[in-house]
């Protein structure tokens, strides 16, 4: 008789439990919902500044260096800056204007010969290669042209002109390029075998090599700069300096 009275007993405890638990999940979901919808945020102003300083001086700079006789109307074949050897041929005397274009036209003809002779080698390349690397070469090209960088022009369109030749030969539109670089390469003989005979200005050391126009045409003493305090370094500087020679094509730095 009294196990039956415990069960309804049992029942309303359970069901008081399950009630009691429902309310605190209840609770909790409403006590989140109020800390996410009424969170407050803590906020600061901050300044973005940048601060530069510059100071401007005058001075020298001394290194040991060797002159590279030479005079006349010299068209150079090494860029300031290049280290060369001794006797490396760093500049060439024109005795009239069109040999400084046949320079420059020779230099065309053999960046033209080296494009066309990489331009046939495409065996096994895959066609949608072949053809993102023209579209990818084209936009390069017209960035550099949009963004008016002319210095990398040049090397833009042969990369372009490299892809699209490889494509045609690719395709089949063209079988190779053996008689144009045939017929290039025989004016590239002619001109070069006419700017042979030129005059040439050659390094006697090793170094550095900057044309007169982009060295300082100074001489003076190493050891005496380098023993000057900053008001005599001030007065040498106001002074200036003895010019070297004239009959120079340029100098080679070694030290």
């Amino acid at each position: 008789m009294s196990n039956r009275q415990d069960r309804p007993l049992a029942k309303k405890l359970l069901h008081a439990l399950g009630l009691l638990a429902l309310a605190l999940f209840l609770l909790y979901v409403a006590v989140q919902f109020v800390l996410i919808f009424h969170r407050s945020y803590k906020t600061e102003t901050a300044i973005r500044y940048t601060l530069a300083e510059s100071l401007n001086l005058t001075g020298v700079v001394a290194f040991d260096a060797v002159d590279v006789p030479g005079s006349g109307n010299l068209g150079y074949l090494v860029q300031d800056g290049e280290r060369v050897t001794n006797g490396t041929v760093v500049a060439e005397c024109y005795t009239d204007d069109t040999q400084g274009l046949q320079r420059e036209r020779l230099d065309r003809l053999e960046r033209s010969i080296t494009l066309l002779t990489k331009s046939q080698n495409s065996a096994g390349s895959e066609l949608s290669v072949l053809t993102n690397q023209t579209k990818q070469a084209l936009y390069n090209l017209l960035d550099k042209l949009d963004t008016a960088q002319y210095t990398g022009i040049s090397d833009a369109q042969d990369s372009f002109l490299l892809a699209q030749n490889r494509l045609q030969i690719s395709t089949g539109q063209t079988a190779d390029f053996s008689q144009s670089i045939a017929a290039l390469q025989t004016e590239y003989d002619g001109i070069k075998a006419q700017l042979d005979t030129l005059q040439t200005v050659t390094a006697t050391t090793n170094g550095y090599f900057s044309r007169t126009e982009a060295s300082p045409a100074i001489r003076t003493d190493c050891r005496a700069l380098a023993d000057a305090d900053p008001a005599t370094l001030q007065k040498m500087l106001a002074d200036g300096f003895p010019a070297a020679d004239t009959n120079r094509a340029g100098q080679i730095a070694t030290g």
